[in-house]
Parts: C-alpha cells; sequence; structure tokens
C-alpha cells in the first residue's frame, strides 16, 4: 500500500521555477500524490501562467491564498485542506526546486520503516556544474542563535554519505516530508515568523513531542536558490536575526544566552554601519535586533534605509 502524499508549492513571483518544479513531477515514480500549488498574492504573471499549465498526469489544484501570507501562513492553508482531505503525508517543497525521480519513494520508505521518524529530508545539491551540496541535514548553534547546514557548499561526491537516514536537528522546509500524526500532535507552521526560521520552529516542535527527524542522503533535489529574499540584502539580514532570536528565546537553552547574543549582534551591526561596512544590509539587521527586543513578529512594518 502506498500512502497518500499532498506535495506543497509555495509561489510568490516566482512563475516561472514552479513550472519547471511541477514539470518534475511527471517523472516521479511514486504512485500516490497529488499537488497543490499556494499562491502566495503574486504580483508577476504567475497565475496567468497557472491557469495555461496543460493538465499533468497527476492530481493538481492552484490555490490562492488572497494575499503575501508568508512561508508558515501560506503553507498552512495547504496543509488544513490536506488534512481535511486525508492525506498521510505532508510534502513541502520550494517552487525553485527539481526532484530526482526516485526521491520521494525513498523518503516515504524511509518515514514508513520506523514509527518513531515524523520528518524526512533529502539531500538538497545546488544547480550548478559541478553540484554543491546546499542541506544534508541542520544544526543548531544557539551562541550564535542560529541554524547552520554542514558541508554546505562543498562539491557533491557519489559515496561522501552514507545509505542509511541520519539524524539530525532540523529539515530545511525546502523539502520536508511530514507524518500527518506529527501536525496532529504539534500543530501547522507558525505564523509569525513570516520568512525564515518556521521549519526549525516545528522541527524543534517535533523533536519535543519525542520525533527522529532525518535525512535521506541518496533522496536528492536539486535547488537553485532563494529568490523571496536575496542572500545578503536587508531584508534577508532582519529577517535572519530577528527569527534567529525569536526562534532562541523560545527553544533554546539559556534566555540570558539568547539576550547576550542579541546585544552582541546589535553592536556588531551598529559598528559595520558606522565604518560603512555592506551598510544598508547592516541597517537591515540592526532592525530585525531592535524588533527582536520589542516582540515585533510579522512581515516587516518597513524597509529603513538609515538611521
Amino acid at each position: 500500500m502506498n500512502p497518500k502524499i499532498t506535495i506543497l508549492v509555495l509561489n510568490w513571483n516566482g512563475g516561472p521555477d514552479t513550472i519547471a518544479c511541477l514539470n518534475s513531477f511527471k517523472d516521479l515514480r511514486y504512485p500516490n500524490f497529488r499537488v497543490i500549488v499556494l499562491d502566495n498574492a503574486s504580483s508577476d504573471d504567475s497565475w496567468k501562467r497557472f491557469a495555461q499549465y496543460p493538465t499533468p498526469p497527476y492530481r493538481i489544484a492552484f490555490v490562492q491564498t488572497g494575499a503575501n501570507l508568508g512561508f508558515g501562513g501560506g503553507n498552512n492553508v495547504g496543509i488544513k485542506r490536506a488534512l481535511t482531505e486525508g492525506t498521510d503525508y505532508i510534502f513541502f517543497l520550494n517552487n525553485d526546486t527539481v526532484l530526482a525521480p526516485d526521491a520521494l519513494a525513498k523518503m516515504v520508505a524511509a518515514a514508513a520503516a520506523d514509527p518513531q521518524i515524523g520528518l524526512v529530508g533529502a539531500l538538497m545539491l545546488t544547480t550548478d556544474e559541478p553540484a554543491r551540496i546546499w542541506f544534508c541535514g541542520g544544526r543548531f548553534n544557539w551562541l550564535r542563535t542560529r541554524g547552520f547546514h554542514p558541508h554546505y557548499g562543498e562539491p557533491y561526491r557519489e559515496g561522501m554519505f552514507p545509505e542509511h537516514p541520519l539524524d539530525v536537528d532540523y529539515i530545511t522546509g525546502g523539502a520536508l516530508l511530514a507524518k500527518r500524526r506529527v501536525f496532529e500532535e504539534v500543530g501547522l507552521l507558525p505564523e509569525d515568523y513570516f520568512l525564515y526560521y518556521e521549519d526549525a520552529d516545528f522541527n524543534a516542535r517535533a523533536a519535543a513531542a519525542g520525533w527522529r527527524r532525518v535525512v535521506v542522503p541518496s533522496a536528492k533535489v536539486w535547488h537553485k536558490g532563494s529568490a523571496s529574499a536575496k542572500a545578503g540584502s536587508p531584508s534577508y539580514q532582519y529577517y535572519h536575526l530577528r527569527n534567529g532570536l525569536t526562534f532562541s528565546w523560545r527553544h533554546g537553552p539559556s534566555r540570558v544566552l539568547t539576550l547576550a547574543a542579541s546585544l552582541w549582534l546589535a553592536a556588531k551591526e551598529f559598528v559595520k554601519i558606522v565604518i560603512g561596512y555592506h551598510r544598508v544590509r547592516s541597517i537591515g539587521g540592526l532592525h530585525g535586533v531592535i524588533d527582536f527586543w520589542r516582540g515585533r513578529n510579522g512581515a516587516r512594518k518597513s524597509r529603513p534605509q538609515k538611521l
């Protein structure tokens, strides 16, 4: 028996990438899946592209969320629908990815092999030539109030990882398979981060409930990279610093440590602003720390360019 899988693909102004992602599903070697594409109020021609998309050999639904609800809010629309329709697993997949034909089947097999495995991830590789590792399991660094990807950026070589699933701290939401029971026990994705760390928070709650999180290195996904907030942009810096601190405050070993880290991060960003080193980006980062202190979550209220 093949469990029912619902694949959620969140789109925001990324129509061409999303179409390429959907095309990769035609070759999947797993028979029982459906796809829900969630459009977070795109301002480009994404919806027009979806309306013209040829009927694929699998079930698909295109859903408009009505507003830019962020990663958590947008995906939660799909989660609620999938659970109502009786899905066994939900597979979060970034729209700028392409699945290997056997990836989903391998991830489902790993999840089914152990009742304590609740979340399963894949080996995510860049589309560069030669391919480099983007993700093969995440770890938490509480001193720096952030998650990190071991092996990130290393050239990929066949055989560099074992065949068996690897236990990890967290799995990126870019390619994350979750059992239905996990949602029933720990709830949906948090919506107040808006962008980044929703997946880490979900993983932390799953871990607290006793679920294993594993990565299957033989399940491959190719990842183009983030287009929602470019790495190094003020928005990227804002959300990463604010949400990393928020996540550590909620799930870390010590709130005193988190407060100390916030002071260090604020001082570092301030010095960068003074000396003019990536000044605009650092302004975004400093405002992220300040909003953490103020308890402000959700979408960034403004994008100041100066202090």
